[in-house]
């Protein structure tokens, strides 16, 4: 950074000629590569600004400001033009409430008629009564160069009669008698921005004024150092920064406002990875009263920073020649739940992790409105409703600040409607956020969150016939598998096990959401029941996940021991000595034994036949139904 000594002229015009307020101020070359060196330039800013504006307490006004480049070397003018207020958060320091710190003025041509720029200013509510000199920088680009023009102009001020107790002076003093009780430590009084340069040292000199009733004990002021170079610009070279100030006299003790003001100076290196702009730097003061009672307070500054160029490197040209930054993008880099698998009608936690992918933006302010996609509930009407709603009530969620490349992750508690169909439905991320110049930014990102229906199955009563067999006879078994559920079953398979029949399969297939599958088997005895004839029905499936489940269903069916007829028995010896009886003919028997059990088989085939037309008649007329 070097001044520009020679050939800058600021014209002065006369005061009274046009009401207006004729600033001297000087140019700044905000460059560090000609350090050493003499520039001669024949440049020359000349700002006129209206002539002590009077605001009310509380009062937004407009300040005109009247500016004219003049070149004497060329006609080439100058671009890029912002007026930048220097603020202080003290209302003696500065008046006015603090809100846009760079106001863009259009490009001023070289040698022509002034440009007119009215720029708004709210006097703040705790003001006092006053006259004030506001210092004032403006930033141009000439010939490739970033430079500021910095001068001062003058406001009267008719403060706050609650806090001026009804007294006018000009002097912001401390009157009524109850204040003389407080202490109120005011930094940085009437001095200029500093301006840093990436990896060059810097010397930074504070004021401190204790503008209160009662002296602060025991001062220790100490910078917010921070990893992050948009909080802290500087390198940490130190495990400590603290200075002790010792103390603080008010007003209660001396009057005199430069015996109450108290100066401390740190040496800095700007880092080197720095991104141009101004950069917020935060000072901790503590301090304890006369009634030894500790107090922490926090004072900010503002310095403007010549970053690197790497750093800068997202500032890109438009066509128009104008200076374009590009935008900082904020991403749904990835997101978990909690539980894994979200089932309709349940309440979930989703966690967000939002990425700033820009390499030097922060972004800040940060709003993020989580909203659900819509689906049709009634075809009927067209009527839509969100899949996801928010437990709370609110949908919307606030961060302070993400950093470069830096990931931040937000969470919300939602609840899926009980009807969803067992697909991903869309979750829009929309964002609003600032930059460190306070550009206002949207976006909009999007997840898919799958949902899933719960299985559900319904089995009716088998239906066994006969109830009984011997072993080695057999039983038709008969029931129906009913999906009640909103997804399909996969690979319906029923596994008929016990001691006393042998094991059978029975693969029934896919069964779709609403429809029913049908069991129909026969089951062979092995080995006679010892129990009560309970055996046990595994039925197996597949969920939409392709998960392996199985439920069971109990059934009874009771195999009896095989006792043969009479003619089967081979009589021994009766013992000896016995005689033999005569043969009798079994012939008749036994032709009546062999009617009489196929009788049975013929009454329990028809009675199965009609069991099996019956059931098929009843789902031709399902199937009708459905039809129509």
């Amino acid at each position: 950074m070097r001044k520009i000594k020679t050939g800058i002229m600021v014209i002065l015009m006369l005061a009274l000629l046009w009401g207006l307020q004729a600033q001297a101020g000087s140019i700044v070359w905000v460059d560090d590569s000609v350090s050493g060196s003499n520039l001669e330039m024949d440049i020359a800013l000349e700002v006129q600004v209206e002539n002590e504006p009077r605001f009310d307490y509380g009062q937004r006004k407009n300040i005109n400001f009247k500016i004219k480049f003049r070149n004497g070397m060329s006609s080439e003018g100058i671009t890029d033009v912002k007026f930048h207020p220097i603020t202080a958060n003290d209302s003696v320091t500065y008046p006015f409430e603090i809100e846009n710190q760079d106001i863009s003025i259009q490009n001023i041509p070289a040698n022509q008629d002034f440009v007119s720029k009215d720029i708004s200013f709210k006097a703040r509510n705790d003001v006092l009564s006053g006259y004030r000199t506001i210092g004032y920088q403006i930033y141009f680009k000439y010939a490739g160069k970033q430079y500021y023009y910095q001068d001062e102009f003058h406001v009267n001020i008719n403060g706050n009669p609650d806090l001026n107790n009804g007294d006018s002076s000009s002097e912001p003093t401390t009157s009524d008698p109850s204040e003389k009780n407080d202490i109120k430590i005011f930094m940085g009084v009437n001095q200029s921005t500093p301006v840093c340069v990436y990896g060059q040292p810097v010397e930074i000199t504070l004021t401190l004024l204790n503008n209160g009733g009662n002296t602060a004990n025991g001062v220790v002021i100490t910078p917010v150092v921070d990893a992050d170079s948009d909080v802290f610009p500087f390198e940490i070279q130190q495990m400590n920064y603290s200075r002790d100030l010792e103390t603080l006299i008010g007003t209660g003790v001396q009057q005199d406002a430069a015996s109450r003001t108290k100066t401390v100076k740190y040496a800095f290196v700007t880092r080197q990875k720095v991104t141009s702009g101004y950069k917020k730097v935060s000072f901790q003061i503590d301090y304890y009263t006369d009634a030894l009672i500790d107090k922490t307070i926090t004072k900010d500054i503002y310095v403007m920073v010549k970053g690197n160029p790497e750093m800068d490197a997202e500032a890109e040209t438009g066509e128009d020649g104008e200076a374009k930054t590009s935008i900082p993008r904020v991403i749904v880099s990835g997101y978990t739940t909690k539980p894994k698998d979200i089932l309709a009608g349940d309440s979930f936690e989703i966690t967000l992790r939002m990425t700033n992918t820009s390499k030097q933006t922060a972004v800040s302010n940060m709003v993020f409105d989580i909203q659900s996609e819509n689906f049709t509930i009634d075809t009927t009407s067209n009527a839509t409703a969100a899949a996801f709603l928010p437990v709370s009530g609110s949908s919307s969620i606030f961060v302070d600040r993400i950093g470069p490349e830096e990931t931040k992750e937000i969470s919300i508690e939602m609840t899926a409607r009980t009807d969803l169909s067992p697909r991903p439905y869309v979750l829009n991320v929309k964002m609003d956020y600032e930059d460190g110049k306070k550009n206002t930014y949207e976006s909009t990102a999007s997840v898919s969150v799958p949902v899933k229906q719960k299985d559900k199955m319904e089995i009716s009563s088998p239906e066994i016939m006969p109830e009984s067999i011997d072993v080695g006879g057999q039983a038709n078994i008969m029931f129906s598998i009913y999906n009640t559920g909103k997804t399909q079953l996969y690979n319906v398979m029923v596994r008929f096990k016990g001691d006393s029949i042998e094991e059978t399969e029975c693969f029934v297939g896919n069964v779709a959401a609403g429809a029913t599958g049908s069991v129909d088997t026969m089951l062979t005895g092995i080995a006679a029941t010892v129990d009560d004839g309970t055996l046990i029905a595994e039925i197996t499936y597949e969920n939409q996940s392709g998960e392996s489940l199985s439920v069971e269903k109990e059934y009874t069916l009771y195999v009896n021991e095989f006792i043969p007829g009479d003619d089967m028995f081979i009589e021994g010896d009766m013992g000896m000595g016995e005689m033999e009886e005569p043969k009798k003919n079994n012939l008749p028997l036994i032709i009546g034994g062999i009617a009489a059990v196929l009788a049975a088989a013929g009454a329990a085939a028809f009675v199965i036949i009609k069991k099996k037309k019956a059931k098929a008649l009843e789902l031709l007329e399902s199937e009708d139904i459905d039809e129509v």
